[in-house]
């Protein structure tokens, strides 16, 4: 960070500049309050939590494997549908086109007890306009409490788009449950990706323990300097030395971390089990036609900040560069960059000079085509994806007199490297985004009584800055994908 600034990871492919100038933390100040007011649509469930934390339990009761089903539960909720409707005919498909999947999360969840296994359909699935509290209610299910697969499993697989179940409702959900989120354009890939996760946990092992991690360094640019040297190259070498024969990880830095390159590491012939990847997310304009196919592109190695001229495809990877040969089968991968994971309709960041004004960013929410492609793939997709909805700024990540922000990337990290679910990897990040939100909720309370350009109030408002963009941040990242699978690899000295 520099003068102040906080640097988004995102560009403009029309203009090659940000999409979003670098802020300052007045600009910031401003922005949380007016984010976290109680009439915020963001702020459902979540003033809530922040008023029920002394008693409020997240993740599973204690006790409970999350590595084995037949404890935690497993439930597909898909958004309500009236019977005869266009609607309701597409997700009878969908849900056919799912059951190989179905069936064998049901033979594993309901092994000990059938209400571990659930579809949450027609009057019991999510209705247009719920909150999270609100559906939760409707299910008899206690949100202030710990996971208990006797009213709710704990992983949850929401199968639809972000317009039909919010991505609101799916970080608010996420706070106490493990979830991920299916949202594919063709019925032939929901039968694609149930098929690939039941071939990689029944069938034959097909990676080893090899780790990737894909750190780009533009030139002249303060956020992917940020990214590169306080986050990739620190988690790559904590985990290099708490994985020292287990694990191999391989580094690919700067020039290194090229279009080429990422080709061959998704889904080309240096495929890891586990991939990260942090760089410029592309950002196309609310009306551009390109949009809804490349939004959240990651930027390489290739690209020169050249404000007034436009990105070429050369130095973006998109979903339109996945090989068609491609075999990412077994392959986790976590993308730090802007609109990664998909896009919501408005963001949470107004553009300066227009703070009133709540900007929209897309015609409608939706997930990111590279992610849907890479878990929808017809050679066989990815296990499950992570990566960011909306804007990633910088210095949301790890600084030099904050160095512990790291521990949240390495705890989801080492989990996934232990064969824990990727849902429940991703507490960390939940955990977080509920602490910060009761912490500001807090430091809002105490700035009150403070007179306003009293450095206490100064001091006050330089945290408030930070604890929104982190609060954010951890929020913002969700998976795509069944929240239940894990990496897994042959046993030492078998064949791959």
């Amino acid at each position: 960070m520099e003068d102040g600034l906080y640097y988004g990871n995102g560009v403009d492919a029309r203009t090659g500049d940000y999409c979003v100038e670098p802020v300052t933390e007045a600009e910031l100040v401003n922005l949380a309050r007016a984010a976290t007011k109680p009439e915020a649509e963001s702020a459902e469930g979540l003033l809530q939590a922040r008023l029920d934390r002394e008693k409020a339990h997240y993740g599973l009761e204690f006790g409970i494997d999350p590595c084995d089903l037949a404890q935690t539960g497993w439930g597909v909720v898909f958004p309500a549908a009236e019977p005869g409707t266009a609607a309701a005919t597409r997700q009878e498909a969908i849900r056919e086109a799912l059951q190989p999947l179905l069936r064998h999360r049901q033979a594993q969840a309901s092994s000990n007890d059938p209400r571990f296994y659930q579809e949450y359909t027609g009057a019991r699935g999510y209705r247009r306009g719920d909150g999270c509290a609100q559906h939760l209610a409707r299910l008899g299910v206690d949100p202030s409490v710990a996971a208990n697969p006797e009213a709710m499993p704990y992983y949850l697989l929401l199968a639809g788009s972000p317009e039909e179940i919010p991505f609101v409702y799916q970080y608010l959900l996420d706070v106490t449950y493990a979830v991920g989120r299916i949202d594919f354009d063709t019925i032939d890939e929901y039968h694609s990706y149930a098929k690939s996760v039941v071939e990689a946990e029944t069938g034959p092992r097909r990676r080893a323990r090899r780790a990737a991690f894909f750190g780009v360094q533009n030139e002249e640019d303060e956020a992917t300097k940020l990214s590169r040297a306080q986050l990739v190259e620190p988690l790559a070498s904590q985990l290099e030395l708490e994985h020292p024969r287990t694990w191999s990880i391989e580094r690919h830095y700067d020039a290194q971390a090229s279009k080429a390159t990422l080709g061959r590491l998704l889904g080309g012939e240096e495929t890891p089990a586990l991939l990260f990847s942090a760089s410029h997310g592309a950002s196309f304009p609310c009306d551009d036609p390109m949009q809804l196919r490349r939004q959240g592109a990651l930027l390489c190695s290739e690209w020169r900040r050249s404000p007034g001229e436009p990105l070429k495809e050369d130095v973006y990877f998109s979903a339109d560069d996945l090989s068609p040969s491609a075999d990412l089968r077994g392959l986790i991968a976590f993308n730090f960059a802007c609109y990664g994971a998909g896009t919501p309709e408005f963001s949470d960041y107004r553009r300066r000079g227009s703070l009133d004004a709540h900007p929209r960013v897309a015609p409608r929410p939706f997930l990111s085509s590279l992610h849907k492609a890479l878990l929808g793939h017809p050679r066989g997709g990815a296990l499950a994806t992570v990566g960011h909805i909306d804007l990633a700024f910088a210095h949301s990540l790890p600084s030099e007199e904050i160095r512990n922000r790291i521990v949240t990337f390495r705890g989801m990290l080492k989990a996934l490297m232990r064969g824990i679910p990727v849902g429940a990897a991703m507490e960390s990040f939940n955990q977080r985004f509920a602490a910060l939100g009761a912490g500001m909720s807090t430091a809002f309370d105490t700035l009150t009584y403070l007179q306003p350009e009293s450095p206490e109030a100064l001091r006050e408002k330089k945290g408030i800055a930070k604890r929104w963009v982190e609060h954010n941040d951890a929020r913002g990242y969700v998976v795509t994908g069944d929240p239940a699978v894990r990496l897994v690899w042959p046993d030492p000295g078998a064949a791959a």
